[in-house]
Protein backbone atom coordinates (compact mmCIF):
# COMPACT_ATOMS: atom_id res chain seq x y z
CA UNK A 1 0.00 0.00 0.00
CA UNK A 2 1.42 3.33 -0.89
CA UNK A 3 1.85 5.54 2.10
CA UNK A 4 -0.02 9.27 1.97
CA UNK A 5 2.99 11.04 0.36
CA UNK A 6 3.24 9.22 -2.27
CA UNK A 7 -0.44 9.35 -3.07
CA UNK A 8 -0.27 12.99 -3.02
CA UNK A 9 2.86 13.36 -5.45
CA UNK A 10 0.81 10.82 -7.76
CA UNK A 11 -2.54 13.02 -7.91
CA UNK A 12 -0.08 16.11 -7.95
CA UNK A 13 2.08 14.70 -10.73
CA UNK A 14 -0.85 13.30 -12.72
CA UNK A 15 -3.00 16.80 -12.45
CA UNK A 16 -0.01 19.01 -13.77
CA UNK A 17 0.30 16.11 -17.04
CA UNK A 18 -3.61 16.57 -17.82
CA UNK A 19 -3.56 20.61 -17.10
CA UNK A 20 -0.42 20.73 -19.22
CA UNK A 21 -1.99 18.63 -22.01
CA UNK A 22 -5.18 20.49 -21.98
CA UNK A 23 -2.70 24.15 -22.13
CA UNK A 24 -0.76 22.45 -25.11
CA UNK A 25 -3.95 21.65 -27.20
CA UNK A 26 -5.60 25.33 -26.00
CA UNK A 27 -2.46 26.98 -27.13
CA UNK A 28 -3.07 25.16 -30.49
CA UNK A 29 -6.35 26.33 -31.23
CA UNK A 30 -5.65 29.97 -30.31
CA UNK A 31 -2.48 29.77 -32.46
CA UNK A 32 -5.19 28.68 -35.32
CA UNK A 33 -7.76 30.90 -34.52
CA UNK A 34 -4.80 33.76 -34.39
CA UNK A 35 -3.72 32.96 -38.26
CA UNK A 36 -7.27 33.16 -39.26
CA UNK A 37 -7.94 36.27 -37.93
CA UNK A 38 -4.69 37.09 -40.29
CA UNK A 39 -5.58 35.67 -43.07
CA UNK A 40 -8.90 37.22 -42.72
CA UNK A 41 -7.80 40.62 -42.41
CA UNK A 42 -4.46 40.62 -44.37
CA UNK A 43 -5.56 43.95 -46.14
CA UNK A 44 -5.93 45.66 -43.06
CA UNK A 45 -1.84 44.02 -42.31
CA UNK A 46 -3.27 41.80 -39.56
CA UNK A 47 -4.84 41.29 -36.68
CA UNK A 48 -2.53 43.11 -34.37
CA UNK A 49 -2.63 45.54 -36.97
CA UNK A 50 -6.76 46.55 -36.42
CA UNK A 51 -6.76 46.38 -32.94
CA UNK A 52 -3.22 47.48 -31.90
CA UNK A 53 0.00 45.81 -31.13
CA UNK A 54 -0.43 46.65 -26.99
CA UNK A 55 -3.49 44.52 -27.78
CA UNK A 56 -1.83 41.75 -29.36
CA UNK A 57 -0.89 39.19 -26.56
CA UNK A 58 1.60 36.17 -26.61
CA UNK A 59 0.67 33.01 -25.44
CA UNK A 60 4.23 31.39 -23.81
CA UNK A 61 4.77 27.44 -24.21
CA UNK A 62 5.43 26.74 -20.49
CA UNK A 63 5.22 23.10 -21.22
CA UNK A 64 8.52 21.86 -21.48
CA UNK A 65 9.42 23.66 -18.23
CA UNK A 66 5.86 22.14 -16.57
CA UNK A 67 7.15 18.49 -17.65
CA UNK A 68 10.78 19.13 -15.99
CA UNK A 69 9.03 20.18 -13.02
CA UNK A 70 6.87 16.75 -13.53
CA UNK A 71 9.78 14.73 -13.26
CA UNK A 72 11.52 16.04 -10.25
CA UNK A 73 8.42 15.63 -8.30
CA UNK A 74 8.74 11.77 -9.50
CA UNK A 75 12.38 11.89 -8.43
CA UNK A 76 12.21 13.50 -5.27
CA UNK A 77 9.13 11.35 -4.80
CA UNK A 78 10.58 8.02 -5.03
CA UNK A 79 13.32 9.38 -3.00
CA UNK A 80 11.11 9.46 -0.32
CA UNK A 81 10.48 5.86 1.89
CA UNK A 82 9.02 6.94 5.24
CA UNK A 83 6.46 5.08 7.09
CA UNK A 84 3.71 6.67 9.31
CA UNK A 85 5.68 7.64 12.43
CA UNK A 86 9.26 8.73 10.14
CA UNK A 87 6.73 11.30 8.20
CA UNK A 88 5.31 12.52 11.40
CA UNK A 89 8.47 13.02 12.60
CA UNK A 90 10.25 14.57 10.48
CA UNK A 91 7.22 16.75 9.60
CA UNK A 92 7.88 18.46 13.79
Amino acid sequence: MANPLELVDNCIVESLELITAEMVALQTVAMQNRLALDYLLSAQWGTCAVIGAERCTFIPDNSEEITDLIQKIRTEGAKQKWGGGEMVRSLS
